[in-house]
């Protein structure tokens, strides 16, 4: 069984990888890490890691494809908050979620929802033109074959 330390020090190299990555804007790279991070933080028992982690990785992932540099911007600048805070809990072992804990999640869950919230969307009509399409297609394809 490997030890809790060992963990940790995997856990560090990677956060540390994310934030080079995250000085480059490879908002890829750094959602790649912060799955790595969260999946040994949940075998390990480290939760609130893991937690924040989950929330770096989902913020990540949805700003590799910003609807503007102001969103890429903001995205970039919540995941070095979770690298941070990442820093912290493993400098310091600290399992207990504490008030500014408390706070930077509830900011990064906001944040995750404005920022998925911004994609393009699409009206109802909109969707009804995409289907029929579809549908037109697959009967074409239907007839020819």
């Amino acid at each position: 069984m490997i030890e809790t330390p060992v963990y940790f020090q995997q856990i560090k190299e990677w956060n540390q990888q994310s934030r080079t990555m995250l000085q480059k804007e490879d908002l890829h790279r750094v959602c790649e890490l912060m799955l790595l991070i969260r999946g040994l933080s949940l075998m390990s028992g480290c939760y609130q890691i893991a937690h924040i982690a989950e929330l770096g990785e989902d913020i990540a992932f949805v700003g590799q494809h910003p609807t503007n540099s102001s969103n890429r911007r903001k995205s970039v600048g919540c995941v070095w908050d979770v690298v941070t805070t990442l820093d912290y809990l493993i400098a310091h072992g600290v399992e207990t979620t504490t008030e500014e804990q408390n706070i930077l999640i509830h900011r990064l869950k906001a944040t995750l929802v404005n920022l998925r919230d911004l994609r393009p969307k699409l009206s109802q009509s909109e969707i009804d033109v995409i289907l029929r399409g579809k549908v037109m297609e697959r009967d074409e394809a239907r007839n020819q074959g």
